[in-house]
């Protein structure tokens, strides 16, 4: 019988007897039908004859694809669901048992046939399956699967139930995949942690250290194992949204062990603790292995590996099985910074290491020791003997040390260009420059580098090739390190920023005060407590912008009005004896007045005048600790709010304070958050309360949000809005008034985030504008700058576009920055538009704005949309390559109405045509006729038009005239004076004069009797580049083949003596670019190599089955590229049918892109797409070869094309833009790197870092 697993994905459940919408719904259409007996019947597809199959009050019904009910048992949903919130489930990835039609007979289906509740009808394929289950008739077609739910046996093996059910093949094919015979173990462990630092930096430091660990003799005669071979580490995080893909899946079940970080992100992570319940599913606790990073082992390590079953004998004999809580013995690395971590991490990983050579920690790290030290005595002994014959190999050993010193150069720079673009990841474009360009060739003037991964690492730190003139891409120009970790920042971050949007002020947790220029990302003052002239006083508290120049600097006896252009104290207020000494303070700055309150007392500072003209206490026995704390638009009143839902003693609510007359107006006594004014007396509050009984140590409360509107003067509600189910201790939340520009008109919006829901309200009623669920929790919304969209930015360090007013479809889908790493603090200005955003458990500073190539040069083509293509052409003993720039009515799909012809790296067009309105351009070529530079194409009016490139001169128009074969296609040859002329299962092959096609009759009507029948329908068609045969892609309803017409014989080819050549799917060939060589993909799963003058196939390469396979030649048809579905890039050598390199990243997306140039190939992705919540849009990966066949990428261009052999790359950028630029060499991207860089370099502790020896 056949397995599969179940999909991991989402879905639609409700619990029977509890209320619910969705439950309701069901019941009103009758699907669902409670009966008096407090059970109900459930209408399924399956279910025949009116009656329905029969639950309990507590089971479930879960939705299929087509929303249909299906009934499950409570016990066997719960613990194979994972709830997610409101109705949304997650299915977890279980394996089943799986019978179809025409499967060998098994005793499960023999079991249900002989006890009377399964029948096999063949002579009924709409009713193949009948059977009973659930307590009703179920019937389904002979395509369907029969799914086992459990199968009960006797310990002898005897079946005595079994639970199935009927899925149909449209479902199955959805929600379940089929489970190859199970595979040994590919993995010996699989790290699971949080992306975000430093347990990222640690699972990276493991993985290295685990597959490169030399196992000692000793053990190795243990284990039998000589090294680890292969560990399994995701490099990318998943979003919130998405399910465990099922490739995490399959490492999982593949892996022997499972490494966990554990920290106080993984705890909070949903993946680590969905790929920890996915690892279970197969293996026990005991293969489960622990790493500490940072926290407490109680506070940090996951409840499902603290505890295990046991079972108690009780005094009357009876047994209880009970949860025991246990600590798991767990690697200590936890440290202050990396260096200490990874010191740490190299003593430690032994811990890790040893259950999985099956030895004691004890006994490894002895043997570890004895290796280390061995090591040592022969290094000390190979000097030596290096001593005694230094004389008469002095000359081979000069030469083989200066080959390990090169190759250790090498190795050395392909690991510095992969943390370059970690750095890069990460947000540090600096130190991303400063790793590549740390080890250079030793002849300054190399036109390579020492590897060329450096290629690639310097065009993505430079932003070769990136144009954002209207698609926006914040891309990190800098960051700054603090001292010290980064200081959280409470309430509106845009107090933060300067007036003028030129400069932010942030804190570290030592108290130093920076004050940075937005623009360059640079330091303008760092105010350093202890050295400030005028000012010997503690560690600053808070630090905020009062106007262009001026600051405010609150520290634990002062008050500071400083002046960062002069870099001086303006004035000091003594704060006042309680506020001194308070621990918990809180601030809000509005203009020159600064609030000041510690939950008991709010003080208020006129920073002008010096003084403190308010000390207002609160009548509450309890204190108000406040969430949010704003002033009016005139300064003269103060509204708080404060709450915590799962706390006992502590007040809640919202107050009013007014400045003028200090009295207090209570407005609410609710759970409150954050707070804005709306209006001079009008505020927005986000309220909660809890939704349901909340367990000790619950990290995800269920809470009731919703935003209520206050009058400060009345202290009424004037409205609420409906209510958002929220799940989560932390409350990271947002709400704001905006105007905004909705549709052409001004709209007064209030902006709400809660977690990672992004809501508009209307501010007079309060209703529900638009609603928009993001991966992760937002920390940020702004309105971006004269636009009429917010900048939305995630906690996972991803920023998105919201649309004012309206949810765009797939809007929310679109990335527009993203580094990888938490983010604690962000803001955004418009006046530069520059995104700031700092770690959150890290120093630095992130400066992200819009970077563009400036190196590339503009073409427009005024009011159309830009598509490229290019022809290359032999000129003598060179190649002439041009840019033909199509311009289209639309974007994407629309007709070609302009065509504008250049050189490569050319300015000015050399031809320009545009056609009529109700016309259309297509069918672009460009070849030699009688020695001249030709243009052809295709206008749908005025018909085939012949252009001289060399004048401009259109040498012939011809539009062949309707006869019994219409809709001709032509497909010009490359050399020969010929073109094929070609309709749906008729072609031929005519000559191409400078009068035109030869294919009319005398009465000007093309020539029906010319054309031969290729006897099947002509589905694609090409000519190999010899010109001596037309490739015929053919197609019937079953299958796909191949046809090869002999043109000098006039004829069709036979490859091994068949004249059709089968192929395994549409477009599964490939043509050579030099020789007639053509390769096929098979449907044996193979690409043959078929030789056509000899008529043979001269090469089979496994290349394994896939539903598509694309290949191309290159490099003078001695390599192959194909790449399958399955992600894995091949470049093959022809000849000797070797691999000669494979990559499985799946980086390469989209089309194959090859041309006459030996150096480079390209992967191109046309158009946009969404998989899984992820948007991906236009956009070109470069590839370079070396001359061994080696591969690595060059270059990522977004909205890209190239042609290598003519040297260029050019972007679209919109509407009617586009620019272009050459392929960058080395030299020219070292030199641009060493202008960003103005000096900068590698610090000691960072080569120390990096293992740097130079």
């Amino acid at each position: 019988m056949r397995k599969a697993r179940k999909k991991s994905v989402r879905i639609k459940a409700y619990r029977l007897g509890e209320q619910s919408e969705g439950l309701d719904r069901l019941i009103k259409k009758g699907q669902v039908c409670p009966l008096d007996d407090e059970t109900f019947e459930v209408h399924t597809v399956e279910t025949k004859g009116g009656k329905g199959e029969k639950v309990h009050a507590g089971d479930y019904v879960k939705l299929d694809a087509s929303e249909r009910p299906y009934p499950n048992k409570a016990d066997f949903f719960e613990e194979n669901h994972r709830h997610i919130e409101g109705d949304q489930y997650e299915q977890l990835p279980k394996e089943r048992e799986v019978w179809m039609m025409g499967d060998p007979m098994c005793p499960e289906i023999e079991f249900l046939i002989e006890h009377g509740r399964l029948e096999l009808h063949k002579e009924d394929p709409e009713h193949y399956f009948q059977g009973t289950g659930w307590g009703t008739k179920l019937t389904a077609s002979s395509d369907a699967a029969l799914v086992f739910y459990e199968i009960k046996k006797k310990s002898d093996g005897k079946i005595i139930d079994a639970e199935f059910n009927f899925v149909d093949r449209k479902t199955f094919e959805e929600t379940y995949e089929l489970i190859k015979e199970k595979e040994p173990v590919r993995y010996d462990a699989f790290i699971s942690y949080s992306h975000s630092e430093p347990d990222a930096f640690i699972a990276k430091k493991l993985h290295f250290m685990l597959e490169h660990y030399k196992v000692p003799k000793k053990i190795r005669q243990i284990c039998g194992k000589k090294k680890i071979e292969r560990v399994f580490r995701d490099r990318e995080e998943l979003p919130l949204s998405a399910n465990l893909a099922m490739g995490i899946c399959e490492a999982l079940e593949q892996s022997e062990y499972l490494i966990v970080i554990c920290s106080p992100r993984s705890l909070r992570s949903e993946w680590v603790q969905r790929e920890i319940e996915t690892f279970l599913l197969t293996h026990t606790k005991d293969k489960i292995l622990t790493l500490l990073a940072e926290g407490e082992p109680a506070e940090v390590f996951p409840d499902t590996l603290c505890y295990e079953e046991r079972t108690l004998l009780r005094p009357d004999g009876t047994t209880e099985i009970v949860q025991e809580r246990i600590e798991p013995m767990a690697a200590d690395v936890r440290g202050a910074d990396h260096g200490t971590i990874e010191k740490k991490l190299k003593e430690e990983f032994l811990r890790i290491l040893a259950p999985m050579l099956g030895c004691t920690y004890d006994e490894l790290k002895q043997r570890h020791r004895d290796y280390m030290f061995r090591r040592v005595i022969a290094g000390v002994s190979a000097a030596a003997v290096l001593a005694v014959g230094v004389t008469a190999f002095s000359l081979y050993q000069a030469a083989k040390t200066e080959a390990q010193y090169q190759e250790a150069r090498r190795n050395q720079a392909r690991y510095l260009a992969d943390i370059s673009g970690d750095l890069l990841d990460s947000g540090d474009r600096m130190g991303a420059l400063k790793t590549v360009m740390a080890i250079t060739p030793d002849d300054p003037d190399a036109d390579e580098p020492v590897v060329p991964q450096q290629m690639y690492a310097l065009n993505q730190a430079l932003y070769s090739y990136q144009h954002t003139d209207t698609f926006i891409d914040y891309k990190t120009e800098g960051a700054y390190e603090l001292d010290a970790r980064v200081q959280a920042q409470d309430g509106n971050q845009e107090e933060y920023l300067s007036p003028d949007g030129t400069v932010y002020c942030c804190l570290d947790q030592l108290g130093t005060a920076y004050v940075l220029d937005v623009e360059s990302g640079t330091c303008t003052w760092k105010i350093n407590p202890g050295k400030l002239k005028g000012y010997d006083g503690g560690a600053f508290q808070y630090l905020a912008p009062v106007s262009d120049s001026r600051a405010v600097a609150v520290a634990q006896e002062e008050i500071l009005l400083l002046d960062w252009k002069k870099k001086k104290v303006v004035s000091k207020i003594e704060r006042q004896e309680e506020e001194i000494q308070a621990a918990n303070l809180y601030y809000a700055i509005s203009g020159m007045n600064l609030a000041v309150t510690n939950g008991n007392i709010l003080w208020v500072y006129d920073l002008e005048q010096k003084t403190c003209t308010h000390q207002i206490e609160y009548e509450s026995e309890k204190w108000f600790y406040p969430t949010s704390m704003v002033f009016n638009e005139d300064g003269n009143e103060i509204v708080m709010s404060t709450g915590r839902p799962t706390g006992k003693d502590n007040e809640r609510g919202v107050i009013c304070v007014s400045l003028t007359d200090e009295s207090i107006t209570g407005l609410s006594d609710v759970d409150s958050d954050v707070v804005t004014y709306v209006g001079e007396h009008r505020v927005a509050v986000v309220q909660c309360e809890l939704a349901g009984e909340v367990e000790a140590y619950d990290d995800k409360p269920p809470l009731r949000y919703y935003v209520a509107m206050y009058d400060t003067e009345s202290g009424e509600q004037v409205w609420t809005s409906e209510d958002y189910d929220v799940q989560a201790i932390s409350r990271p939340c947002t709400v704001q008034l905006v105007t905004m520009n909705v549709e052409g008109n001004e709209k007064r919006l209030i902006a709400v985030s809660l977690k990672d829901k992004f809501l508009q309200l209307d501010p007079e009623t309060g209703s529900t504008v638009s609603a928009q669920v993001y991966s992760a929790n937002i920390i940020y919304v702004r309105p971006k700058k004269n636009d009429e969209r917010y900048i939305v930015g995630l906690e996972d360090g991803r920023i998105y576009l919201a649309f004012a007013g309206k949810i765009e479809e797939y809007s929310g889908d679109i990335v527009i920055g993203q580094i990888h790493t938490s983010i604690g603090n962000m803001v955004y200005s418009g006046t530069t538009e520059v995104v700031i955003r700092s770690e959150e458990s890290g120093r630095k500073v992130i400066f992200s704005s819009l970077m563009q190539d400036t190196q590339m040069k503009e073409l427009n083509m005024d009011g159309f949309h830009i598509d490229i293509e290019y022809k290359s052409i032999p000129d003598g003993d060179d190649t002439v390559t041009y840019r033909v720039v199509k311009g289209k009515d639309a974007y994407m799909l629309g007709d070609v109405k302009m065509l504008s012809i250049f050189q490569t790296g050319a300015e000015k067009a050399i031809y320009e045509y545009r056609c009529g309105d109700d016309s259309s351009i297509d069918d672009v070529a460009i070849f030699k006729l009688e020695g001249q530079s030709c243009l052809m194409f295709y206008d749908k009016e005025r018909g085939e038009t012949l252009v001289d490139l060399e004048t401009g001169k259109v040498l012939w128009r011809q539009l062949l005239k309707e006869s019994e074969y219409q809709n001709y296609a032509v497909q010009c040859f490359h050399q020969a004076e010929r073109c094929i002329v070609y309709s749906y299962k008729y072609f031929y092959v005519a000559d191409l004069t400078k009068d035109g096609i030869d294919v009319q009759n005398k009465d000007g009507l093309v020539d029906d009797e010319k054309f031969m029948d290729a006897e099947n329908y002509i589905a694609d068609i090409a000519v190999t580049a010899d010109d001596k045969y037309v490739i015929m892609e053919m197609s019937d309803q079953d299958s796909c083949f191949l046809k090869v017409w002999d043109v000098e014989a006039e004829k069709w080819k036979k490859i091994d003596g068949k004249q059709e050549y089968p192929v395994g799917y549409r477009n599964g060939f490939a043509l050579g670019k030099e020789s007639s060589v053509l390769a096929v993909y098979t449907t044996d799963g193979t690409i043959d190599i078929l030789d056509l003058e000899t008529g043979s196939c001269k090469q089979s390469l496994a290349s394994g089955y896939y539903k598509s396979v694309q290949c191309a030649f290159m490099n003078a048809d001695q390599y192959l590229l194909s790449y399958g579905d399955g992600q894995y890039l091949t470049l093959w050598d022809v000849e000797s049918g070797k691999v000669k390199m494979q990559d499985d990243s799946g980086d390469a997306v989209g089309d194959l892109v090859t041309d006459g140039n030996s150096n480079y190939f390209g992967f191109m992705f046309c158009g946009f797409s969404w998989s899984d919540g992820d948007f991906k849009n236009s956009s070109l990966k470069i590839y370079s070869v070396d001359d061994d066949g080696q591969f690595c990428a060059y270059a990522d261009v977004p909205f890209g094309f190239a042609s290598f052999e003519g040297d260029e790359i050019f972007v679209t950028c919109g509407d009617e833009e586009g620019y272009y630029a050459p392929f960058y060499d080395y030299q020219e991207l070292k030199k641009r790197a060493e202008d960003v860089l103005d000096g900068a370099t590698l610090t000691d502790a960072e080569k120390k870092q990096y293992f740097v020896s130079e």
